[in-house]
């Protein structure tokens, strides 16, 4: 019995030591492994550049060749923890890793010397290729190649070793010839091997985690090894969901998520970027962001993301973009600076709208204030003077004062209506009724209509014969005119002439209206076509109108698809125009 006792306790020794070369195995086997991968690894980063002759035109920042270096790295990394017990080993490591790093370092700073495309770089370029060529044969120190080959060596002693011990316990089974010995040897060998398998199947777990792919089975049984699988299950799946939702959240949002490079260039962006910018994920990536922002604007920004870069506040910003079609949107852009990715994270807001709303309601405001206030103060001071019996019926100015409240009246009623009509066509509920019409007869229906207006005024309507069709909302187009024709009656001189007109210009049909009267001064040009403006502040009183009649022109040659512009001298005249395309004519 202690003979067998003696035996077991000598065999258990025994599988000790075999478990233990069985680790060394394991482990110097990792080593090699991971000590080739690195080398593999780096002399496909150096291929990417190609040699003198052919070198590539590479991007030195692109995906690939950034991955693979991170790569690289990650790949030293990880033979450093293996040998993370041995300083001698761990400093062999990082030289190998520090003259890598400088050998890519060094074909980069190639690449971009070359990218300058500068003749005179050439003998700087051969320079740094032959001092490059020079290092490229011991990429990969040799003493981390010898590190490997003794890896190698010491793997291949341990399987040697595990032999002889397996060998002794046999032998030392069988001149025990206790067949309680040999069952317990191959008991602690199955056992050894089962326990082997499934933790080979956690750590394979491990890298399929991280390569996004489907996990090994669950483990069965309720072992310690079991319950660890069976954590490490419940694990990935709370990550993979918060991911979905994650994605979910990216892809659904109605705000652009972006993110920038250092030098600007989107390198993930979601899906409403086509919504709000008109342009694809695909034809977003690696385009400039500078490239989208108003001219003016662009170097703003490009401050702005400097100063994230440099540590500065996040704080969020205003610049004006353009879609695809050329429309300009007001946009609130916030982002951060990520040191550890050298990347911006920004999310775009469109605040369009917003800001339309807010200038709508600061027009209704002034409307309000400025134009409604006034001939309603007008109209109240009459009727208190009515109501006190100041002013009788039948006094001179009992009649006078009527007809100033009346002004005033139709006055209000006409701004109201220019501002619900204007809104109604910016809304884009006016539907156009489209029909053929010849321009002559447009220019004398206009005629007749304003004819009591030109005759109190003593102006003199001309239009010259046309022959020319266009296909037009008639009732639109008539408004268009008489809001020209009476703007000008109102700054013309007695005894002038406002004369209409057509011509086909290339693929435009351009119909005018042209006055003898002051003109507009050059200042006020860009903007008389603006809600309110007049040439001069007494304008509004003197001459009456709402301060919409030229906005609403614009608005419905706009919804015509057409082009409305005016062209003036001071004290000769002005000459307003607008143009229809001639498809429509």
């Amino acid at each position: 019995m202690l003979v067998q006792l003696g035996l077991l306790a000598y065999i258990v020794q025994l599988q000790n030591e075999a478990e233990e070369w069985l680790k060394t195995t394991e482990h110097s086997r990792a080593i090699a492994d991971s000590i080739n991968l690195t080398s593999q690894h780096a002399f496909d980063a150096v291929a990417m550049f190609g040699d003198k002759s052919t070198m590539t035109d590479m991007v030195i920042n692109s995906p690939e060749f950034i991955s693979q270096r991170n790569q690289i790295n990650t790949d030293f990394d990880n033979i450093a923890q293996l040998v993370k017990n041995s300083p001698k080993e761990v400093n062999i490591v990082t030289s190998a890793k520090s003259l890598c790093n400088t050998t890519l370092d060094e074909l980069v700073k190639i690449m971009e010397v070359r990218a300058k495309a500068d003749p005179a770089n050439k003998p700087l370029i051969k320079k740094l290729w032959k001092e490059v060529r020079m290092k490229l044969p011991t990429l990969m120190s040799d003493d981390l190649m010898s590190l490997g080959r003794e890896m190698k060596s010491v793997e291949k002693d341990s399987v040697n070793h595990q032999s002889k011990s397996r060998q002794t316990t046999t032998l030392l089974t069988i001149i025990g010839a206790c067949l309680n010995v040999i069952f317990t040897i191959l008991l602690a060998t199955a056992l050894v091997r089962w326990l082997t398998h499934r933790l080979n199947i956690i750590h394979d777990n491990t890298y399929r985690l991280a390569a996004s792919r489907n996990l090994n089975m669950p483990l069965s049984g309720n072992d310690e090894v079991a319950n660890i699988d069976a954590t490490f299950h419940s694990m990935v799946r709370e990550l993979r969901d918060a991911r979905r939702k994650e994605q979910a959240m990216f892809t659904l949002a109605h705000d652009v998520i972006c993110s920038l490079s250092r030098e600007g260039r989107f390198t993930s962006v979601n899906p409403a970027c086509d919504d709000m910018l008109g342009v694809t994920e695909s034809d977003l990536l690696g385009t400039l962001i500078f490239d989208l922002v108003k001219m003016e604007k662009a170097k703003d920004l490009e401050e702005y993301l400097e100063h994230l870069a440099s540590g500065g506040d996040s704080l969020p910003f205003e610049t004006e973009m353009f879609r695809s079609d050329g429309q300009f949107l007001d946009v609130l852009f916030s982002a951060i600076w990520s040191n550890e990715n050298q990347s911006y994270f920004c999310v775009l807001h469109n605040v369009s709208s917003w800001k339309q709303a807010q200038k709508l309601k600061e027009e209704v405001v002034a409307m309000v204030t400025h134009d409604l206030r006034n001939p309603l103060n007008t109209i109240s001071n009459i009727l208190e003077l009515i109501d006190s019996g100041v002013i009788k019926q039948g006094d001179e100015r009992y009649s006078k004062q009527l007809v100033i409240a009346k002004r005033n009246r139709d006055r209000m009623l006409s701004l109201v209506n220019d501002f619900l009509e204007m809104e109604k066509i910016r809304s884009g509920r006016t539907e156009l009724e489209l029909q053929n019409i010849r321009i002559s007869e447009l220019f004398l229906t206009v005629t007749e209509t304003l004819e009591h207006v030109m005759s109190e005024a003593g102006i003199a309507l001309v239009s010259k014969p046309s022959d020319l069709t266009i296909n037009v909302d008639n009732h639109l187009l008539q408004r268009v005119l008489t809001n020209l024709i009476t703007n000008a009656v109102k700054f013309s001189p007695k005894g002038s002439q406002i004369t209409l007109s057509a011509k086909l210009a290339r693929d435009k049909v351009v119909i005018s209206v042209q006055d003898q009267g002051r003109g507009i001064p050059p200042e006020m040009i860009d903007s008389i076509f603006e809600k309110y403006q007049q040439v001069t502040a007494s304008d509004a009183k003197v001459k009456g109108g709402s301060g919409l009649g030229l906005s609403i022109c614009r608005e419905i040659v706009a919804l015509h698809g057409g082009k409305i512009w005016v062209e003036s001298q001071v004290e000769r005249g002005s000459e307003f125009c607008f143009s229809l395309p001639a498809s429509r004519a």
